[in-house]
C-alpha cells in the first residue's frame, strides 16, 4: 500500500523536489498497514536499493540480504523508502525465518490499479 506521505512524497518528485526511492527496509512487524503509517513497525534491517526495473504499469526496486545480515528474525513486513519517507508498506506472507544459511531477495514492486 502506497502510504499518504508516499503520495505526497510521489507528487513532490514529479514536480522535481524529491528525490527517487532509494532504500528498502525489513521489519518484524504484523499490524495492518494503513495509510497514515510512517514507519516500520518494527524495523530490522535496512539497505540501499541494489536493482531497479520498469516495466508498464511497474516499478520494481530490489535489495539482496546477505548471510551475515539480518539473521534471527522473522520477516514479516517490507518498506519501500525515498530517504526517510517510507513511500509503500507491505506485509510478507509466509514470512520468512532469516538465518546465517540463507541469502534473501526483497524487491518491492509498486503496480497502478490495472497492473
Amino acid at each position: 500500500m502506497i502510504t499518504t506521505v508516499g503520495l505526497n512524497h510521489v507528487r513532490d518528485m514529479l514536480g522535481g523536489g524529491a528525490v527517487r526511492p532509494s532504500h528498502i527496509a525489513v521489519g518484524t512487524g504484523t499490524g495492518a498497514t494503513t495509510l497514515g503509517i510512517t514507519a516500520l513497525e518494527t524495523e530490522v534491517f535496512r539497505r540501499a536499493i541494489d536493482r531497479r526495473t520498469r516495466e508498464d504499469l511497474r516499478f520494481t526496486a530490489q535489495i539482496l540480504i546477505q548471510q551475515s545480515e539480518a539473521n534471527d528474525n522473522e520477516l514479516s513486513e517490507v518498506g519501500l523508502f525515498a530517504g526517510s519517507v517510507l513511500v509503500a508498506r507491505a506485509l510478507l506472507s509466509p514470512t520468512i525465518s532469516k538465518t546465517a544459511s540463507i541469502e534473501v531477495t526483497v524487491a518491492h514492486e509498486l503496480l497502478s490499479g490495472n497492473g
